[in-house]
């Protein structure tokens, strides 16, 4: 049977979601055809928060963005509705991330009040309530193994946290001026650190690997793939840099100061101050695959998000401590098992006949001898 093409469903795309000044969410849904030609259209527009908008996060269809007037609001991309508020902060929320933990899909959040939440996303329940901080904090990150973040804060402190625990297992001080971005590379063995104008990759071990240094202040990064990461900031241009070569590779103009990249299959997302949405093919050199703008130019941009429509969901491996703890349950189970068929080859044969027969056996038994 041949399908009707009429019929058939549209390739999965990519949700794009910027926050402005003024407060709004608008999102857009980048799609491929089948010749690998991009389309950009605008799918949605709220008057989300009150005031301006300072973080976003994106998890397959579900958004959730974080304002200066203190909430954290939850969208259903899928279905164009407003799913609820999250009213845990007292501050800006600065941060909002999504990780999972095995099968659990949570979200982390973090702001001016110096503390950081973990909710699930099944029922939007905060499980965690992390203190450490003594200053507001700017940005968090979860390792791919989910049992450690990174967070830092604008009394250039830099925490590594203890998932399972909630607890600081290290603390660190940025060298002069806070980071502003912190981020996890895809593979979990180095991290990135945004500070001023400069970009430091590290190794888990905190050592510097490699540092790439711009002119103006650097206003937003992210990984590109394993050892390749996008910058853009207060120099309207959004850089491609390779930690192999140690350089910048790419080069991308904007006509504004760049506040948000994200990066998704090789496409590098970036979105400027003045409404300015550009993609960036980084596979092919940094040519420029599709723009627009929002607001006809008057959306003053301050965020933004991207993640396929469809999450792929990767099998975690399991850690050795994991792995230890289901042999120890294995081993508890079949120690159980065996004292119980113990019990029951020592429990005693179950009599024969009644009590009358048993009694007339004995005494024959009895005369007999």
């Amino acid at each position: 049977m041949v399908a009707n093409p009429s019929e058939e469903k549209p390739a999965a795309g990519t949700n794009i979601c910027v926050g402005g000044y003024d407060g709004s969410v608008a999102g857009l849904t980048l799609r491929p055809d089948a010749e690998d030609l991009l389309s950009l259209q605008a799918t949605f527009a709220y008057a989300s928060h009150i005031t301006a908008v300072r973080s976003a996060a994106l998890s397959g269809s579900t958004l959730v963005t974080g304002s200066a007037d203190e909430t954290v609001r939850i969208y259903d991309l899928a279905r164009r509705v407003e799913r609820g508020s999250l009213f845990e902060h007292s501050g800006t929320v600065n941060a909002l991330v999504f990780f999972r933990d095995g099968p659990r899909r949570l979200l982390m959040s973090a702001g001016d009040d110096a503390l950081m939440c973990v909710w699930r996303t099944s029922d939007w329940k905060c499980l965690k309530r992390m203190h450490g901080h003594q200053a507001p904090v700017l940005d968090v990150a979860v390792h791919p193994s989910a049992r450690v973040a990174l967070s830092v804060a604008k009394d250039r402190s830099l925490f590594m946290w203890n998932m399972v625990k909630g607890k600081i297992a290290f603390s660190a001080k940025t060298k002069e001026t806070p980071a502003t971005t912190v981020e996890w590379a895809p593979g979990g063995e180095r991290y990135m650190l945004v500070a001023g104008k400069s970009v430091k990759l590290s190794n888990v071990e905190g050592k510097d690997v490699e540092t790439f240094v711009h002119e103006r202040p650097v206003l937003a990064a992210a990984f590109v793939k394993e050892g390749v990461l996008a910058t853009g900031g207060e120099d309207k241009i959004v850089r491609v840099w390779d930690q192999r070569t140690g350089g910048c590779v790419i080069a991308c103009k904007h006509e504004k100061r760049v506040r948000g990249v994200a990066c998704v299959d090789g496409l590098v997302v970036a979105a400027d101050s003045g409404g300015g949405v550009k993609i960036w093919d980084a596979r092919m050199g940094g040519s420029a695959r599709l723009e627009t703008c929002l607001g006809g130019g008057d959306m003053r941009l301050t965020c933004l998000a991207a993640a396929k429509e469809v999450e792929e969901v990767e099998k975690v491996p399991k850690t050795e401590e994991e792995e230890e703890g289901e042999t120890k349950d294995e081993g508890r189970q079949e120690k159980g098992k065996g004292a119980r068929r113990k019990r029951r080859e020592e429990r005693p044969a179950p009599l024969e006949g009644t009590a009358s027969q048993r009694k007339r056996k004995k005494r024959k038994e009895q005369k007999a001898s």
